[in-house]
């Protein structure tokens, strides 16, 4: 495998093309599969880049590191999701006293079942 990589890109474009060949559920919906991909992506030349700076042993992404990337491309695709809902009017957003911000659907959010 190291063989074939002789640079980050060539790192990233590798573990990118695994995650969408085998990687992901065929339910995952397609845009958090883009989103994990971008973050892989990235994390992965930014590991390469500290390897060949000598701030890393290898450049191999760890466990820790591609559950990171999941889990931001979740946040990102929640994000996202809630922003559209917010945006069509199916839910409305609201502070508590507390701060902390809670969401209701609107009557035309009513109207629609999962």
């Amino acid at each position: 495998m190291s063989k074939e990589i002789k640079s980050g890109e060539d790192y990233a474009k590798l573990l990118v093309e695994t995650l969408k060949e085998g990687g992901p559920e065929d339910d995952m919906p397609k845009e958090l599969i883009e989103y994990w991909c971008e973050n892989v992506y990235e994390a992965a030349v930014k590991s390469y880049n500290n390897y060949l700076a000598g701030k890393r042993k290898d450049f191999l992404l760890t466990e820790k590191e591609m559950e990171q990337a999941y889990e931001n491309a979740g946040l990102r695709y929640t994000e996202d999701l809630v922003n559209g809902l917010l945006d069509k009017d199916m839910i409305q957003a609201g502070v508590r006293n507390d701060g902390e911000i809670v969401y209701s659907l609107t009557d035309k959010g009513k109207k629609y079942t999962l």
